[in-house]
Formats: C-alpha cells, structure tokens, sequence
C-alpha cells in the first residue's frame, strides 16, 4: 500500500511540481536554510546522533509521515535532507505533490555536510 500512495505522489509530483529542487547540500545558502523549515527526514535514531541545527525530525520511512508534514507551513521554502539523499529525494518529491510551495532536495545529505567540516549538532552515539 505504502508502494502505491509513493508512485501516486510521484506521478502527480512529475506533472504537478510547484517548485521542487535539488541542490548539493555544500552549496546551500546558510542564511537561505535559516529562514527555511529544515526537514530531516531520518529515523529518529540517526536524527539523535546527529543532524542540522534548527532541523526538524519526521521519517519518511513513518507510515504517519504525510499526516505528520500537513502540520509544516506549506508557504515556506522546506529544505530536505537524510543520510546521503535518496530518503529527501523521494520526500522532496511528496512534499511538491502535497502543495508545498518551494521545497529544496538537499543531496549528499549530512554526510556531504560533515565531509564538509560544517557543523552538527550531535548527540548519544546509539
């Protein structure tokens, strides 16, 4: 059933998108993803371990998780990201299939970010 309401969203996604992009998670404009809703889309394990400052957990893998994002502003630029960014990639494709007006797929993920040397906040190593 899961399978099904995913390619529902993503048929829709391909020919209904507000405005989805995908963007090196590197190259994103720190003040750009102050203003923004930081969506991490992890499982709230990983989330604990590490993640973005000022981001919000919802996992994409939850069978709640499109009733959990009807609760984000839909007006707002929503920024996405995960692991290594195939999680925020299918994410970023069901928020634009719900309306979300400006939603940015932040690819690499956190692991982009660390290689990086930008900052997390971290937490308990599970």
């Amino acid at each position: 059933m899961k399978k099904i309401i995913y390619l529902a969203f993503l048929l829709l996604g391909t020919t209904l998108s507000a405005q989805l992009t995908h963007v090196p998670i590197n190259e994103v404009d720190a003040k750009k993803m102050k203003k923004s809703t930081l969506l991490d889309v992890r499982s709230p394990e990983e989330f604990s371990e590490s993640h973005l400052e000022g981001a919000v957990n919802m996992d994409v893998n939850n069978d709640a998780f499109i009733k959990n994002i009807e609760s984000l502003n839909k007006s707002k630029t929503v920024m996405v990201y995960c692991r290594t960014g195939k999680r925020s990639r299918r994410a970023a494709t069901i928020l634009d299939s719900l309306g979300f007006e400006k939603v940015i797929n932040l690819e690499g993920g956190i692991t982009a970010w660390m290689k990086s040397g930008l900052p997390v906040i971290e937490g308990e190593k599970q």
